[in-house]
């Protein structure tokens, strides 16, 4: 999401000749969702600190990559992939609320250490695999590379909230 869109297909292809195996790529991308969250984010880091997000402006005057642009280049060109999605997009909002809130507040880093310790260590429990997500990891392969990794498909199976366990 860090290129303009004219120059995405191109790093991409760079990273592919270089990489002797895979290319481990992970970004927000574009739906309905994911913008309305990110405006939502915006418009309450612009309320504390009157002013635009950095990270976000870069996504709306960028906007963020494609899905279907990105899988249909992987086909076209030969690339085997697997895909999961994470970051569920209600304890993403609340987790960028929180960190703006401590930076906006002069709050210290280390209050900020014991919540992102906490998230981590209760991070399947939290949902953070729940759809719907914030972000998609793609691995990326030459055709054949990712055969003996069909298991890493399942990471992409729905959670039952109530047990936190694969559906």
């Amino acid at each position: 999401e860090h290129f303009k869109p004219e120059q995405r297909i191109l790093a991409l292809t760079k990273m592919l000749s270089l990489t002797k195996n895979f290319v481990i790529l992970s970004a927000p991308f574009y739906n309905k969702d994911t913008e309305f969250v990110e405006n939502k984010a915006n418009s309450l880091f612009f309320q504390m600190l009157n002013k635009n997000h950095p990270w976000l402006e870069e996504h709306f005057e960028n906007n963020l990559p494609s899905k279907s642009e990105l899988e249909t280049f992987l086909k076209e060109n030969n690339y085997d992939f697997i895909s999961f999605e994470t970051s569920n997009l209600s304890n993403w909002l609340l987790t960028n609320f929180i960190s703006d809130y401590i930076f906006a507040n002069g709050i210290s880093d280390e209050k900020i250490i014991h919540i992102n310790e906490f998230y981590n260590k209760n991070i399947d429990k939290l949902g953070h695999y729940n759809h719907p997500c914030y972000r998609t990891a793609y691995l990326i392969g030459k055709k054949g590379t990712l055969q003996k990794l069909d298991k890493l498909k399942e990471l992409d199976k729905p959670y039952d909230v109530k047990t936190f366990s694969a559906k």
